[in-house]
C-alpha cells in the first residue's frame, strides 16, 4: 500500500509513516483510551499518497502498552463517492433545469418538485412538499 520495504518500517516511530501535517493528529488517536476509526493519507515511497481508513485500539503485549492498528485502502471508496456526487449534482442540473414537468415521492410524499412543476401546479415548492 505505502510501498515500503517491511525493513525500513519495523523499528521506526510509527509517526513516521504519516505526513509532517499529520503526525500530531495521529499521535492522539494511537494514545487514545478507546478504540478509534480515523481517516490518513499516507505517503508512498514514491511520494505519492494513499488515502486509507485506520482502525486501531490500545492493547497490552507482555506487560507494555502497544498499539495495533488496521489499515485500510480507501481510494476507491473515495473516488467512487467523489463520481457518485459528480453524477447526482449533473442528475439534478438536468432535472432543475428541464421544461418538463418532474417530482419525486417518498412514502407517496412529494419531496423534490422542480421549477416546472411548481410553474404548471401554481404552488411553491416549499407547499408541495409533504403532499400526498
Amino acid at each position: 500500500m505505502v510501498s515500503k520495504s517491511r525493513e525500513s518500517i519495523i523499528g521506526q516511530p510509527a509517526s513516521e509513516l504519516f505526513l509532517k501535517r499529520d503526525r500530531i493528529y495521529a499521535e492522539k488517536h494511537m494514545h487514545a483510551e478507546r478504540d478509534t476509526v480515523y481517516p490518513a493519507q499516507l505517503p508512498r515511497a514514491d511520494g505519492s499518497l494513499v488515502m486509507v481508513e485506520i482502525s486501531g485500539r490500545r492493547v497490552e503485549i507482555d506487560g507494555a502498552n502497544a498499539f495495533v492498528a488496521v489499515v485500510r485502502d480507501t481510494t476507491q471508496i473515495v473516488k467512487m463517492n467523489e463520481a457518485l456526487l459528480r453524477s447526482q449534482a449533473r442528475y439534478r442540473s438536468l432535472v432543475d433545469n428541464s421544461d418538463q414537468c418532474a417530482f419525486f415521492t417518498q412514502d407517496r410524499k412529494v419531496i423534490y418538485a422542480n421549477p416546472a412543476a411548481v410553474k404548471l401546479f401554481g404552488q411553491d415548492s416549499n407547499d408541495m412538499m409533504g403532499v400526498e
